[in-house]
């Protein structure tokens, strides 16, 4: 998780987000001290429209070294990655793909289940 907020309609101090700016192949990666054994991830993305662009795809990255690819859409709703429950001590997420090429993209919420 972030922070545990959710509202994603808005940016700003006062809304948390992560986005690393514009760079070129940003990843996140949420670590565990132990395995936990996990078979989804919500991900809230920032929809401050038009203000902000989305990833529209990428892929999560388990400890072990397995790969799921993903797909977002542009929307403001909780969006569910299911997979097969799998145990693993981090989850990264890789080769997000921007919907339109230098757009601020950003996360307000990950959650993971």
């Amino acid at each position: 998780m972030i922070n545990g907020q959710r509202e994603n309609f808005k940016h700003g101090p006062n809304y948390p987000s992560w986005g690393p700016e514009q760079i070129p192949n940003p990843w996140l990666k949420l670590e565990w001290k132990q395995e936990k054994e996990v078979s989804e991830v919500v991900v809230y993305i920032r929809a401050d429209f038009p203000h902000d662009g989305y990833w529209k795809s990428g892929t999560l990255v388990f400890s072990d070294g397995k790969e799921i690819p993903f797909t977002l859409k542009k929307t403001g709703e909780p969006q569910s990655i299911k997979f097969p429950a799998t145990k693993t001590s981090s989850i990264t997420f890789e080769d997000l793909v921007w919907n339109k090429p230098n757009t601020w993209c950003a996360w307000t919420e990950v959650e993971v289940y």
